[in-house]
Protein backbone atom coordinates (compact mmCIF):
# COMPACT_ATOMS: atom_id res chain seq x y z
CA UNK A 1 0.00 0.00 0.00
CA UNK A 2 1.63 3.22 -1.13
CA UNK A 3 2.31 6.35 1.78
CA UNK A 4 3.21 9.48 2.26
CA UNK A 5 5.97 10.53 3.87
CA UNK A 6 4.73 11.55 7.51
CA UNK A 7 3.01 7.47 7.03
CA UNK A 8 6.91 6.38 6.34
CA UNK A 9 8.04 8.62 9.52
CA UNK A 10 5.56 7.18 11.57
CA UNK A 11 6.53 3.47 10.45
CA UNK A 12 10.48 4.44 11.20
CA UNK A 13 9.61 5.78 14.44
CA UNK A 14 7.24 3.02 15.44
CA UNK A 15 10.13 0.46 14.66
CA UNK A 16 13.05 2.81 16.49
CA UNK A 17 10.63 2.82 19.50
CA UNK A 18 10.52 -1.04 19.86
CA UNK A 19 13.96 -1.64 18.98
CA UNK A 20 12.98 -3.47 15.91
CA UNK A 21 15.55 -5.10 13.97
CA UNK A 22 15.74 -4.04 10.07
CA UNK A 23 17.15 -5.91 7.16
CA UNK A 24 17.86 -3.50 4.39
CA UNK A 25 18.20 -4.07 0.81
CA UNK A 26 19.33 -1.40 -1.60
CA UNK A 27 19.02 -1.76 -5.15
CA UNK A 28 20.80 1.45 -7.28
CA UNK A 29 19.60 2.36 -10.53
CA UNK A 30 22.22 0.18 -12.26
CA UNK A 31 21.56 -2.79 -10.59
CA UNK A 32 24.32 -2.47 -7.98
CA UNK A 33 23.12 -3.74 -4.64
CA UNK A 34 24.08 -3.62 -0.72
CA UNK A 35 23.05 -5.11 2.55
CA UNK A 36 22.82 -4.42 6.20
CA UNK A 37 20.91 -5.12 9.18
CA UNK A 38 20.78 -3.63 12.72
CA UNK A 39 18.48 -1.05 14.53
CA UNK A 40 17.54 2.60 13.96
CA UNK A 41 19.60 4.48 15.30
CA UNK A 42 17.85 8.13 13.44
CA UNK A 43 15.13 9.13 11.75
CA UNK A 44 14.36 12.68 10.34
CA UNK A 45 12.43 14.10 7.44
CA UNK A 46 15.36 13.54 5.05
CA UNK A 47 16.93 10.62 5.76
CA UNK A 48 17.00 7.40 8.24
CA UNK A 49 20.13 5.38 9.27
CA UNK A 50 20.59 1.62 10.50
CA UNK A 51 23.13 1.03 12.80
CA UNK A 52 24.52 -2.32 13.32
CA UNK A 53 27.50 -1.50 15.44
CA UNK A 54 25.90 -3.18 18.32
CA UNK A 55 26.31 -6.63 15.86
CA UNK A 56 29.72 -6.02 15.11
CA UNK A 57 32.42 -5.24 17.62
CA UNK A 58 35.15 -4.88 14.59
CA UNK A 59 34.38 -1.58 13.29
CA UNK A 60 32.38 1.44 14.62
CA UNK A 61 30.66 2.24 10.83
CA UNK A 62 28.66 -0.61 9.96
CA UNK A 63 25.27 0.08 8.66
CA UNK A 64 23.09 2.02 6.06
CA UNK A 65 22.17 5.51 5.52
CA UNK A 66 19.14 6.21 3.36
CA UNK A 67 17.78 9.45 2.09
CA UNK A 68 13.91 10.31 2.02
CA UNK A 69 13.87 13.55 0.06
CA UNK A 70 11.54 13.32 -2.87
CA UNK A 71 11.32 9.23 -1.98
CA UNK A 72 8.19 7.16 -2.84
CA UNK A 73 6.80 4.91 -0.06
CA UNK A 74 4.94 1.50 0.18
CA UNK A 75 3.95 -0.72 3.53
CA UNK A 76 2.90 -3.87 3.82
CA UNK A 77 3.34 -6.60 6.17
CA UNK A 78 4.27 -10.33 5.71
CA UNK A 79 1.76 -11.82 3.72
CA UNK A 80 2.06 -9.13 1.01
CA UNK A 81 6.10 -9.54 0.71
CA UNK A 82 7.69 -8.87 -2.98
CA UNK A 83 7.98 -12.44 -4.37
CA UNK A 84 12.16 -11.88 -4.25
CA UNK A 85 12.28 -11.67 -0.89
CA UNK A 86 9.76 -14.49 0.24
CA UNK A 87 12.57 -16.90 1.52
CA UNK A 88 14.18 -14.53 3.77
CA UNK A 89 13.23 -14.58 7.87
CA UNK A 90 10.06 -13.74 8.81
CA UNK A 91 9.46 -10.61 9.91
CA UNK A 92 6.58 -8.21 10.62
CA UNK A 93 6.43 -5.30 8.52
CA UNK A 94 8.41 -4.06 5.67
CA UNK A 95 8.84 -0.45 3.82
CA UNK A 96 10.12 -0.06 0.26
CA UNK A 97 11.67 3.49 -0.51
CA UNK A 98 11.94 4.12 -4.14
CA UNK A 99 14.21 7.20 -4.73
CA UNK A 100 13.62 9.75 -7.33
CA UNK A 101 16.63 8.29 -9.62
CA UNK A 102 15.08 4.92 -9.59
CA UNK A 103 17.13 3.42 -6.72
CA UNK A 104 15.48 0.95 -4.36
CA UNK A 105 15.20 0.45 -0.68
CA UNK A 106 13.48 -2.35 1.06
CA UNK A 107 13.46 -2.53 4.69
CA UNK A 108 12.29 -5.41 6.80
CA UNK A 109 11.58 -5.34 10.45
CA UNK A 110 11.27 -7.99 12.79
CA UNK A 111 11.06 -8.12 16.80
CA UNK A 112 13.36 -11.29 17.86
Amino acid sequence: MNISLQQALDVLLEWKQKKCIVQGGFTDSLGNQAFSFGCIQEVGIRSVRIDARAFSEKTSNVGMFVGLEGANFSFGSWPDAPAEHAGQVRYESFLEITLPNGSKCHLFATNL
